[in-house]
């Protein structure tokens, strides 16, 4: 069966539309900050494989949200890193996760990974068992730490 949802690749004319969602994920991001990363993954689709993919509900909604590149892994050789995976719908989220899951499966495909890696925040721990239904298993866990800039010596 044909999934109601629509996947669009992400312009920088969609920038604000999806904020958003990237806030649900990644509570904080403002709109400059968010405007600059995306300017940055569309202009590494020219060089690397990268992007940013949106997803709209049956009614035209933005419910859904992944930016992925592509990246060379010990264990699988090419991987379809999903650094961003976010759903929002007032109506059905879980079918709205289980079609983004799809969208990032056909694109991982496209690339020519063996592999699809989804990076999911703590705020969205929800999400675990929508992928564990879909096949996927936690092979790691990611820890993160700022680092302060250096002053440049004088």
């Amino acid at each position: 069966m044909r999934s109601p949802y629509i996947s669009f690749s992400l312009e920088t004319k969609d920038v604000a539309t999806v904020l958003p969602l990237v806030d649900t994920a990644a509570a904080g991001i403002d709109l400059a900050r968010w405007r600059n990363f995306v300017r940055r993954i569309i202009n590494a689709q020219r060089s690397s494989p990268a992007g940013a993919v949106g997803l709209r509900s049956p009614d035209g909604y933005v419910c859904g949200l992944l930016i992925y590149r592509v990246e060379c892994e010990l264990r699988h050789g090419l991987v379809l890193a999903i650094d961003l995976f976010t759903a929002l719908a007032l109506r059905h989220e879980e079918r709205a996760i289980h079609a983004l899951i799809k969208v990032a499966e056909v694109k991982a495909r496209e690339l020519a990974c063996a592999a699809t890696r989804v990076r999911i925040y703590a705020s969205q721990k929800s999400f675990a068992e929508h992928f564990m239904a879909a096949g996927y298993s936690q092979e790691a866990i990611l820890f993160s730490k700022a680092v302060e800039a250096r002053p440049t010596p004088s």
